[in-house]
């Protein structure tokens, strides 16, 4: 792996993300950023929710007329698994391969996909380019609904944040090209703004066991979509809900409500795959990454590893189709290696929060005629998209001390995340079910600053 040009990137990309943040914070450019906010916080409910929608929409089929995503891997395999569920309601058909052996990726996505193909009586990647979409206008409509539930009972005027922050993720690249291909991370973004105001909702007692019930829900989900989340997120809430001193028999109840419903997706799951071999039946493709990301060969803390690291995971796998055996041997060497895991866990961070964002080179076809995006495009949006995401991050962390107590059940959720990732093989996709939170903490920061350059701006005057 060529670092130096990583490296180089993330300094270029990283001085013009601050430079971009100083611009918006003085001179003309604070002055056009107080004219936003102030044009934001004028509108009306309907008014934000439509703009919002357009936007988030609009971005999105513009996207889409971009390019055609190549229709391979796990492309092809979440569309075709979709269609397999929505005519026969189960995916076998595309799981089994001809030697008996079953390969397969999690479930939820598609289980979701199937149910928009049923509904809508569509099949195929471009009805599923559209599903993208409007599970987009879904988070974003989260997006609003979360920072109106947070600012119950606290400031006054707090949906201007929510407004900031939907619009930002309306607009924002790696999540507009991401929504265009049919991959998981739109509909896990989806589900976990879902549970953080279900879980805020019971953290402040106004929740009931509805709430307990689509919050078990929507983690379960997730286990059987994106599976090292669907644990770090209900692990953060007992703990988080357990904290409280109070009312220990009432959230016991909730937790048991939750946690009866979060085995609902895991049974369905169960039950859609009978005759498969093990007992969880999704993948997260653990031996594959984990050996990716610890291995006596080379570990460059990325999810795509080297020519030399793949081919030994191949022989393992064509032994052991289950990963099992490449699995053991990532354990193995961790075991004898624990000093060189820890030293390996930075390049893993690096890839998850600072690397360039994904969905501009090969998933969007980048330069493959006919349908490819154009080069010159893909990079052009590359660039910006890798702005976008340095100026989210730096101002979203700056803004967590803006944040009241539901950034606890972020903070959590995101230090178990990164912790997850320092033992696997780490990607910038990653992240990004994770990333509306930085949008909430970041639109903090955006509205404070102009709180604190009004009075001075009136007093010039």
């Amino acid at each position: 792996m060529d670092w130096f040009r990583w490296l180089r990137d993330f300094a270029i990309f990283g001085a013009v993300a601050v430079a971009s943040l100083a611009a918006l914070r003085f001179g003309p450019g604070a002055a056009a950023l107080r004219r936003a906010v102030t044009a934001v916080r004028n509108w009306s409910p309907r008014r934000a929710l439509a703009v919002v929608l357009v936007l988030t929409v609009g971005a999105r089929v513009g996207a889409m007329a971009l390019f055609e995503p190549p229709y391979e891997s796990d492309v092809k395999e979440y569309v075709e698994k979709a269609e397999q569920i929505a005519e026969t309601g189960t995916p076998r058909a595309q799981e089994t391969r001809h030697d008996g052996s079953h390969f397969f990726r999690p479930l939820g996505s598609s289980l979701a996909l199937a149910g928009w193909y049923k509904a809508t009586g569509t099949r195929g990647v471009v009805s599923a380019r559209w599903h993208g979409s409007a599970l987009a206008a879904a988070a974003a409509w989260l997006l609003l609904a979360a920072w109106l539930l947070l600012a119950l009972g606290r400031v006054a005027g707090r949906e201007t944040e929510g407004r900031i922050a939907a619009v930002g993720y309306a607009v924002f690249l790696p999540h507009v090209i991401f929504a265009s291909i049919p991959y998981t991370e739109t509909f896990v973004t989806a589900l976990v703004l879902a549970t953080s105001v279900l879980f805020e909702r019971l953290r402040r007692g106004r929740g009931g066991f509805a709430d307990a019930a689509g919050l078990g829900l929507a983690c379960g989900w997730i286990l059987i979509t994106r599976t090292e989340m669907g644990f770090l997120l209900p692990l953060a809430a007992v703990l988080l809900l357990f904290a409280r001193r109070h009312e220990l028999a009432r959230t016991a109840g909730l937790v048991s409500v939750a946690a009866a419903l979060f085995c609902v997706p895991f049974a369905v799951n169960h039950e859609m795959r009978s005759g498969y071999p093990g007992h969880l039946r999704t993948s997260a493709q653990g031996g594959l990454i984990l050996y990716f990301g610890n291995n006596p060969i080379e570990v460059n803390g990325y999810g795509n590893a080297t020519p030399e690291v793949v081919a030994s995971v191949r022989a393992m796998y064509a032994k052991d189709p289950t990963g099992g055996l490449a699995r053991d041997a990532a354990v193995e060497w961790m075991t004898e290696h624990p000093f060189q895991v820890v030293l390996n866990a930075p390049k893993k961070l690096f890839h998850l929060w600072l690397a360039e964002p994904q969905g501009f080179r090969w998933h969007a076809g980048a330069g493959q005629p006919p349908a490819g995006m154009s080069t010159t495009l893909a990079k052009a949006l590359r660039c910006i998209a890798y702005v976008q995401s340095l100026m989210l991050l730096f101002a979203g962390v700056l803004g967590l001390r803006h944040v009241g107590p539901e950034r606890r059940f972020w903070v959590a959720a995101l230090v178990i995340h990164a912790a997850i990732w320092c033992l696997l093989a780490s990607s910038t996709r990653n992240r990004y079910p994770l990333e509306p939170w930085l949008f909430l903490a970041a639109a903090t920061v955006v509205v404070a600053a102009v709180r604190a350059e009004t009075p001075t701006t009136s007093t010039t005057a």
